[in-house]
């Protein structure tokens, strides 16, 4: 049921646990409504550990294989669920987006205080850090990622040559073998990067 559609009075009665929860009383609806502490926000002196995803890299414009994911841990060493992460991957130069299509992207963690995000890895190459904060929080988890060189496609066909032994790199050295009956019209020919 949405906030909004909720019947809930006038509090004439509030009351705080140990945990934190706060506890509103409703007497003309008889109802409690109870708001635990942590949702969204991070209990005091929370933690966050990088838990996979870190570090990974990753041809340029594809997904990394990983998802960047993050543990949040109140102070006792116990999982804090319902805690709002923000994943943030730098805004120029190498970097990636989000399933948002964004640079930045939150997510709650879930009951055992976990989190994940997926990236995909921008255009440009090069390696970069992406963090993630539990907001309002000074504790920050990060990722090392690198946005590889696009991977060339192996058993690709370029001029009738094949390249069945797998991907070519720029300034890889390529032996080129022919039969004597194909070297009829014979012919010069140089190899140039494309990039």
């Amino acid at each position: 049921m949405q906030a909004q559609a909720q019947a809930y009075g006038q509090a004439t009665a509030v009351a705080i646990d140990a945990e934190g929860n706060l506890f509103f009383g409703d007497g003309s609806n008889l109802r409690v409504r109870a708001i635990r502490f942590g949702a969204v926000l991070p209990p005091p002196n929370a933690r966050i550990e990088a838990r996979g995803g870190t570090p990974q890299n990753a041809p340029a414009t594809t997904a990394f294989r990983a998802p960047l994911e993050v543990l949040v841990m109140e102070s006792a060493n116990r999982p804090a669920p319902g805690v709002r992460v923000e994943f943030s991957a730098p805004t120029s130069g190498a970097s990636c987006v989000f399933s948002n299509d964004t640079n930045v992207l939150g997510v709650i963690t879930d009951r055992s205080g976990r989190a994940q995000a997926n990236c995909t890895a921008g255009s440009q190459q090069g390696s970069y850090s992406v963090t993630a904060t539990p907001i309002t929080s000074s504790a920050t988890a990060r990722f090392a990622l690198t946005n590889a060189p696009p991977a060339l496609v192996s058993d690709s066909v370029a001029n009738a040559a094949s390249f069945a032994g797998g991907a070519v790199a720029p300034g890889e050295i390529v032996t080129i073998l022919a039969r004597a009956s194909d070297l009829r019209n014979s012919c010069r020919f140089k190899l140039r990067p494309a990039c």
